[in-house]
């Protein structure tokens, strides 16, 4: 689950929601290798879902990309994806101050 998608996969996950005219993915590939961490969850070998923070490493931490194939939606799939993102940046951001609630 931990994993950065391939390019294959994010294209497949933005297309499905209809994304994939708004990315440039001539350098998507660039930008999902430098992710700070990422998230994929699949069903039968298939991507199903995603999310990735980006940032630089030290102040700023963004969530981005939270993806759900429209068919797997309502299995909490979206609340996993988001609650390991939050994991991650709880154990690894040194100035953790959450500013949501759960």
């Amino acid at each position: 689950m931990n994993k950065t998608p391939t390019l294959d996969e994010y294209k497949y996950l933005c297309s499905v929601v209809g994304l994939d005219n708004h990315i440039n993915f001539n350098v998507a590939e660039i930008s999902l290798e430098n992710s700070i961490f990422a998230v994929t969850v699949k069903s039968s070998d298939k991507v199903i879902g995603m999310g990735r923070i980006v940032g630089d490493g030290a102040i700023y931490f963004y969530i981005q990309d939270v993806i759900v194939h429209p068919s797997y939606r309502g299995m909490d799939i979206g609340k996993k994806i988001m609650n390991t993102l939050v994991k991650y940046l709880k154990e690894n951001e040194p100035n953790w101050k959450p500013k949501i609630k759960n």
